[in-house]
């Protein structure tokens, strides 16, 4: 599947603008909020970002943030192409369209299909719906009905920033959330066989901030953010988000024995990344805040150095 042929057949409907550069993006009383890099090389040869479009720093819908997945493409890092909203709001009970993931799996008669993701913060403060939009060419989604909330061991309301990945037939989700037990912050782990909002089984949690801080104080009561997961080399890394700044652990097993550098990720509030289509460069990308919740685009480059710890290098362009 060409998903860039796909695109061009019906390129006036998909792309709202064209050859922007990066300060362009943003438009006139928009912020950048958190972002979701993907990538499938297998498929397609740009770096696609999704990104929280963000109106009144958080403030709209009660201070919910009315956040909807925005999106745009990038061979290069000069030049962007914007599409039209991948998940909006479609019903006055979603508050904020929350951070999350896309995941590529198959979908109808065996095709290549992306799954995006999220969780709904509702208006009614009830818990947090966890749900996904299924795509065929990584432009236009559907969103889908079902969906469902945490087990009752994790605080739900709060649940969001679902992170999905496969890995040897097993789908996994890491989830921002907090166990009951403890009220530690923490990331929970659910394992599922089929890409579907039923049948996700608990398998406690991948980090907590105890891990991070002790099991005293207030710091391991915060919830690590925005999850991102990825192999490089013959290490495992965990991606997270403490208070907007970006954390790393890293292991050699793929959900545990974490070693915790002191080092933060140089890349703006919560960053995430993906591999820069036909090479194994990993780039992040984050916001920096700009009076207040979102701001602007940054991007900063992870080079693995020989014992595990990555450095990052910003980039304005490739």
């Amino acid at each position: 599947m060409n998903i860039t042929a796909a695109a061009d057949d019906d390129s006036d409907h998909l792309s709202l603008r064209k050859c922007m550069t990066a300060d362009e993006i943003r438009r006139p009383g928009v912020n950048i909020g958190d972002c979701m890099p993907f990538s499938d090389a297998e498929n397609d040869d740009k770096y696609h970002l999704f990104y929280l479009y963000d109106r009144h720093h958080h403030g709209s819908k009660w201070g919910l943030g009315a956040h909807q997945w925005a999106h745009v493409s990038t061979h290069d890092f000069i030049t962007w192409e914007e599409y039209s909203m991948a998940i909006p709001i479609t019903d006055e009970r979603e508050g904020s369209i929350c951070t999350g993931s896309i995941c590529r799996g198959k979908g109808e008669n065996g095709k290549t299909a992306y799954y995006a993701w999220y969780a709904v913060r509702t208006c009614d403060k009830s818990p947090a719906r966890i749900s996904y939009a299924v795509s065929y060419d990584l432009i236009r989604f559907e969103k889908q009905t079902s969906y469902f909330s945490l087990p009752d061991v994790y605080e739900q309301r709060s649940a969001r920033d679902p992170f999905v990945f496969e890995a040897n037939g097993i789908y996994h989700m890491f989830v921002t959330t907090s166990r009951r037990c403890d009220n530690a912050g923490c990331l929970a782990h659910l394992l599922n066989d089929k890409m579907a909002t039923e049948g996700w089984q608990d398998a406690g949690t991948v980090l907590s901030c105890d891990d991070l801080y002790g099991k005293n104080g207030e710091r391991a009561l915060i919830q690590p953010e925005c999850p991102d997961y990825f192999k490089m080399g013959d290490y495992y890394y965990l991606v997270f988000g403490i208070g907007g700044v970006g954390h790393y652990v890293f292991s050699k097993e793929p959900y545990g024995g974490w070693i915790i550098p002191r080092e933060t990720i140089p890349c703006g509030n919560v960053p995430k990344s993906a591999l820069l289509p036909g090479t194994s460069r990993r780039i992040f990308c984050g916001f920096i805040c700009e009076g207040g919740y979102g701001g602007k685009l940054c991007a900063a480059e992870a080079i693995q150095q020989s014992d595990g710890r990555l450095r990052f290098e910003s980039i304005s362009s490739l």
